[in-house]
Parts: structure tokens; sequence; C-alpha cells
């Protein structure tokens, strides 16, 4: 229908088409490719975010890619395209595919860049530069390094490949431009570092990792410490510090023995290494400072590899999280429920299974106060026996408390064929079920998580490169994943801590509630301009068959049909259809005189959010049974008792 419409140039028809199969299968390349095209023809003002989108539905997809960075690059915003296309150089550069992504690299003025990758058991690459006045490429010098020990090569800036004997296997390798005469300035190259140590393998511990001090609560639990909360840090102060905060105010709390690692994985902000050099010198936390970016996997692995040396369990916890009481003690509860348990999690409001108060939903993180009386809240609830912990697929990483037992069974996060970050924790706990090992959401815990502060422009194409892996190992994973969210075994514990929150008044929930409802009539009020069409419109807003004056839009439709089939050609009917935002029965479609969108829950996560729709399809009038206001240049329609649509419908034809 939008191919259609658009060879006629009835482009609002096939924007309405397209936006309608995007809302449907939202993970589909086509239709987002030609939204993106309808817009970029006839917004231009939108074809940089349209094209952004097209992009999420197949992050790896080259001709997204270049089309996306090729809109950014038009719009203006060469400051995306710096932080995002260096990301796709070391996979490009391996499929040869790599020239078109340098230019528009090159367009955003990054004057040095390069990319590596493993190669068997070599290092490979490629750096670029600009070639220079006397025709020749600048020599820069490479220095590849595992935290212990370094090589510096000096190689040509020339894009051709270059290959470099891994200096010792079994090990991770950073790689970084460096000035050699001060060996300052780092800047690693895309791909680093590059791990050539598989998870099989047994992972040595590095000396360093055993003469950092521990800092537990007093004399004896050095003895008898059972707990590492291991923290990796990258940036983000603010957060960094509410985190750590609660955690050591959890402490005196908690009846577990517990150590605090704090992981800085080369922080680009310097007062995020010093918050931390204090904390360390007044032994509130142990200390490992990477002296390159490792990515969040290796940086977790350091951690895991001076736990494991310990025998601690690993609280894994993101540094934008907050915790509250004695909440180490109910994870450790739940973890040793069961022989067999491997790993539990909390919920949280961003927690992909465990999120509340709706499953896999990112909402808004509560403040420490409302954490207090949130997590209190639930502690209660499991305390009194009225909600139990759920067996999961896999839990999420954001807090993950893992059995010492098992980590030295199946070994750390894998880190040979996961890039950097995201699923590594779905993995881990995927071979921890394939040895017989469970996993558990602690319902009796809260942990209150923002999400994606470390990550940035990188998280979207990070999840969709990894998650190929985990979809390759693991092919029933995901169908398990997606059969757990619709049945939701945790629905009823969520009905239960949503209704006490409620009665509770609790401030963060009762604000969610609100916002939730008022948020499908938030955003434009003002609409854009109608896009070229053949058509006009009147718009049925969040139409509902449930709805007691349902029968009156399909008695709409069919008047209109009638009309429309009866009108001579220049009568005003004979070119008007309804568009129907909302849901839509058999009956309604069989008119042949709607064009239909589904509504999008919020308007957060949408390219272009209903009001938008209404105004691009050049809608005359809207017809609705709320009285909110829908937009502030159109007319609008109260559909109820009175409504009449065929005096409606005549009305309107003659006005």
């Amino acid at each position: 229908m939008a191919l259609q419409a658009l060879e006629v140039g009835d482009f609002a028809s096939a924007l309405i088409a397209a936006e309608y199969v995007c809302r449907r299968f939202p993970s589909k390349s086509i239709a987002a490719i030609l939204r993106a095209q309808i817009l970029h023809t006839c917004q231009p003002e939108f074809a940089s975010k349209a094209w952004y989108f097209a992009w999420r539905t197949d992050p790896q997809d080259v001709f997204l890619q270049d089309a996306m960075l090729a809109a950014w690059s038009n719009a203006g915003a060469l400051q995306s395209v710096r932080d995002l296309a260096p990301l796709f150089l070391p996979a490009r550069c391996q499929t040869q595919q790599y020239l078109a992504l340098v230019k528009q690299i090159n367009k955003a003025e990054l004057t040095r860049f390069g990319a590596c990758w493993r190669d068997g058991s070599s290092i490979a690459g490629r750096i670029f530069a600009p070639l220079q006045v006397d025709g020749t490429y600048e020599t820069v010098h490479l220095l590849v390094t595992n935290e212990s020990r370094q090589f510096i090569y000096a190689l040509a800036a020339d894009g051709q490949a270059f290959s470099i004997d891994c200096p010792q296997p079994n090990e991770v390798w950073s790689l970084a431009f460096v000035d050699v005469e001060h060996l300052t300035a780092p800047e690693l190259l895309q791909g680093s570092p590059l791990n050539f140590s598989d998870v099989s393998q047994e992972l040595s511990f590095n000396a360093e990792l055993n003469e950092l001090p521990v800092v537990v609560q007093d004399a004896d639990s050095l003895k008898t410490a059972q707990v590492c909360v291991l923290i990796p840090v990258y940036r983000g102060l603010s957060q960094v510090q509410a985190c750590l905060n609660s955690v050591l105010q959890s402490l005196s709390h908690n009846q577990t023995r517990v150590r605090v690692l704090v992981v800085d994985d080369a922080s680009p902000e310097p007062a995020i290494s010093q918050y931390l050099d204090s904390l360390a010198a007044e032994e509130k936390i142990s200390l490992i400072r990477n002296t390159f970016n490792l990515g969040f996997i290796e940086a977790v692995n350091r951690g895991l590899r001076y736990a494991k040396n310990l025998g601690d369990d690993v609280l894994l916890l993101n540094a934008d999280t907050l915790v509250h009481a004695n909440w180490i003690d109910r994870m450790v509860n739940a973890l040793y429920s069961a022989p067999d348990i491997a790993s539990v999690t909390p919920w949280s409001n961003n927690g992909e299974i465990s999120s509340f108060p709706k499953i896999a939903d990112n909402n808004p993180v509560p403040s420490f106060e409302q954490l207090v009386s949130i997590d209190a809240y639930v502690a209660a609830l499991r305390d009194s026996g009225q909600i139990a912990e759920i067996e999961v697929p896999a839990c999420c990483g954001f807090a993950m408390l893992m059995k010492s037992d098992v980590i030295r069974r199946i070994g750390l996060l894998d880190g040979y064929h996961l890039t950097r970050g995201y699923s590594e924790e779905v993995d881990w706990c995927l071979r921890a079920s394939a040895n017989g090992y469970r996993h558990l959401v602690a319902t009796g815990v809260f942990v209150a998580h923002a999400g994606g502060v470390s990550f940035g422009p990188e998280k979207t194409y990070r999840v969709a490169q990894n998650r190929r892996v985990i979809a390759s190992r693991y092919p029933h994973y995901y169908d398990a994943y997606h059969r757990f969210i619709k049945d939701d075994p945790l629905q009823n514990a969520r009905k239960l801590i949503h209704e006490g929150l409620l009665s509770q008044q609790n401030s963060w929930l009762s604000r969610l509630e609100k916002n939730t409802n008022t948020s499908k009539t938030a955003g434009v009020r003002v609409l854009p301009a109608a896009l070229p069409s053949r058509w006009e419109r009147i718009v049925v807003w969040e139409n509902r068959m449930s709805s007691s004056f349902s029968h009156k839009i399909l008695q709409l439709a069919r008047y209109l049909a009638t009309l429309a089939a009866t009108c001579d050609a220049d009568d005003r009917l004979s070119n008007l259809r309804l568009l129907i935002i909302g849901e839509v029965s058999e009956a309604l479609w069989h008119t042949g005189v709607v064009d239909v969108l589904p509504s999008i829950a919020t308007q957060k996560s949408s390219l272009l959010n209903d009001t938008v729709m209404l105004g691009f399809a050049g809608c005359k009038e809207v017809l609705t049974e709320s009285s909110e206001l829908v937009a502030l240049n159109i007319k609008q329609v109260q559909i109820d008792e009175n409504f009449d649509p065929i005096s409606y419908l005549n009305n309107w034809n003659k006005g």
C-alpha cells in the first residue's frame, strides 16, 4: 500500500501505511527504510532521526549505517558521526566494506583513527590519516599492552592492513595511539581491547590483584568475607557517588561480611578517579584502576578474578544504582535458598524481566527516599510469605549475585566472543543453566537503576552485536525469554506490590501512574504541515472496540463508504477517509474507507507520535471520546450519546 501510494505521489498515505507496519513490526527494517525515505523527501528536518530509527532495526546493516551517517552529516550533526561511525570500523574493515565509512569519518573531521581485530593468533588492523603535503602518510606509534607489559610499534597511517604477532596468548591486549616521547594522551583503536583468552580456558590471576588492600567492616571479617560487591565505573560522577554512598551506608545493616571492590575502567572524568582515590585512601573500598578502557566485560572480569581468588560470592552492581538497608542479606538468602541456584537479581524500575511496575519496561529511577519505602515494602511482603522467589531464564546484570562455586565451575564472563558489554550476564547464566543451575528474582529486594550511563550511543550497536552471538549459541533462549515476558510469572507479585505502594501513596509510583495516563496526549500540540495526498481525512482518536460508542464509528464508516460510492467525483466525500488511531474491528476494516494506526504505548521511544501523524495525514477534524485537547490547530468533535454519525457527515460535507 505504501509503495502504491508513492507511485502516484500520495506521500501521506504512503507514510501512514509504512508507519502502520513500523508499529506492528518494530524490528523489521524495510518499512523503517521506506518511512525514512518518505520523510527524507517531504520533511528533511525529520530525516536524521528517521534514518536513526531505521538503523536501530538492524544496526549491523552496512546500508543503514551509511544512510544514517549521511543524513547526520548533511544535517551538520558531525559530533554524532564522530561518536558512532568509528564503532562500525572493525567489522567493516574485516569485510572490506570500509571505504564509504572512512569517507564519512573524514567528513566529520576525525583526522586519525583506526581499527583492530583478532586474526587467529595475530593482531590485525588498519590505521587511517590524510595524505601529507609531501605525498606520504604519517607514521604513528601504536602501544600494545596487557596492563603489565608494553610494546610499541611504528606503523604508517595509510589504511593498509597490518598484522602483529600476539605478544602472549590467553591475555587481553589494548591498542592505542601514543606519543612515543611522553607516553601520554593514549587514544584507543576501535576494537580494543582484544581478548585472546576463550572462556573455556582457565584464566590466570595477575599478581597485582593479590596485593590490593581488602577493606571490610571489622578486623575479623578479612578471614570470613563472603560477598564481594563488584562495581565497574566509567563515567557519571554524581551517579557513581550516589551509588557508592548508598552501598557504604548499607553495610552496617547487613550481617553478611562484605568487601567493596571498584574497578575504575580508565574513566575519562578526572573527578571520578579522584573520588575513588579518596575512598580507597580512607579504606572504604578496594580499587583496581585500568590503564586503558577495557570495556564493561573485561573490567568485570578483572574484579571477578580477584574475588574468585578469595573465594567470595560476587554481587555485580552497576554504578548507576541505589541500594538500601540489608539488601545484601536478602540477596544472599535468595541465592542459598536451594543448592542449585547460580544467581539472583532483584526488582528494579529498570531491570528487564524483573522490572516494576511493568515487565521489561524502563521506568524513571526513584530517588533514594522513594527507594527506601519501595524496598522496605517488598522486603515486608517477602518476610510475610505473600511473595516468593521466582525462577527466570537469566538474571539481569545491573545487580546480580553470583555464587562463587559456580564461577569456579563455569568461568568468568565471555569477553572472547562478546564485545565490550551487554548480554554477557545472559551468556553466563545460560552456561550455568547448561550445568544444571537455576536463576531467581529475589522478590524481597528492590534496587533503583538508571541505565545506559556508560555506553551512550554505543548501546544499540553493542546490543545487536552481542545478541547475535547469544542467538547463535543458545537458539531457544529468546523464545523462552519472550514466552516469560508474555506469561509473566511475576505478575501476581507485581500486583501485590503495586496495590500496596498505591495504598501507601508512594510518590514515585503515583507520579508514574499519572505520567502514564497523560503520556499519550503529551507531546506535539501544534500540528506539522500535511504531506501531499489525494485524500482528506478525519481522525478517530484512540478508538477502542470495547467502547460503548464503537458502533457509532462503524456506522460513520459505512455511511461514508456508501456516499463515496455514489457521489460525484468532484464531491468532497469522494476523497474522504477516516484515520483510525487505536483498535479496529474486521467490520470497520472492510468498509474500505479507513486507514489504521495502532496507538503507541508511550511517546518517548517513537519516531512519529500520534499527534504528529494526524498532522502529516492532513486530518481536518478529530473525533474523540476524551475531553482532553489533542492539538491546537484542529477542530475537535466529542463522541458521546448525542453524536449522530449521519448528521455529522452530512454537515461536514456541506461545510
